[in-house]
């Protein structure tokens, strides 16, 4: 049997190596009976690390674990998983003692696509309050990881500079959230980062128009 070592997302799953028992969790649980084994698994999926895998990493974007490095960090020696970003080249560190903390999670799938479509036609949202609170704002709910979210703040803060223009630091959060939103879609529609720079910019022309 394959044992994954880095679990991302298990919930309340603890694994124990004993008898013939490969998972235990807490209430609600499914039993599986198989020849020699016994598995007691918890609804929620845990979602597992490994190289070439494509996830997303909030605040960062989506890419592919591509390697494992190791770098020496205050005298000790820690390994990395090394996230290939799809834009520019970019490699993120990820560390493995840390991974379920976070945030990372699977690319979304081809059909939700569409909910990002339609986040990016609805009606842009307006933050009220001074510039320090709207950042404030805006940078929690792109922390979140949601890619919905990460398509309505890039919506928002475009339209905006369009009519007024946006603080420095709004431009920053509005460029980061466009290149996390163009990375994850260059994964779930197999496209191009100029493909999805085309037909992000297509959705909110017609928006504006």
């Amino acid at each position: 049997m394959r044992r994954w070592k880095y679990p991302l997302e298990c919930g309340l799953t603890d694994h124990i190596n004993r008898a013939n028992i490969t998972f235990f969790a807490f209430f609600p649980f499914r039993v599986i009976i198989g020849i020699g084994l016994i598995r007691i698994i918890h609804e929620w999926r845990c979602i597992f690390l490994q190289v070439g895998d494509r996830v997303f990493y909030p605040m960062h974007g989506a890419g592919v674990i591509s390697g494992v490095e190791s770098c020496e960090v205050l005298g000790e020696n820690k390994e990395y998983f090394v996230l290939k970003m799809p834009m520019g080249n970019l490699k993120v560190m990820i560390p493995q003692d840390n991974v379920e903390n976070l945030g990372l999670r699977e690319i979304i799938s081809r059909d939700q696509v569409e909910d990002i479509r339609t986040v990016l036609k609805d009606k842009p949202e307006r933050v009220l309050g001074s510039w320090n609170k709207r950042f404030h704002a805006i940078l929690e709910r792109m922390k979140k990881g949601d890619i919905l979210d990460v398509a309505a703040v890039m919506r928002n803060l475009s339209l905006q500079d369009r009519h007024r223009k946006i603080s420095s630091g709004e431009r920053r959060l509005m460029d980061l959230a466009r290149q996390m939103l163009v990375s994850e879609l260059v994964y779930a529609c197999d496209k191009t980062p100029a493909e999805v720079e085309q037909w992000i910019d297509d959705q909110l022309v017609r928006k504006s128009a």
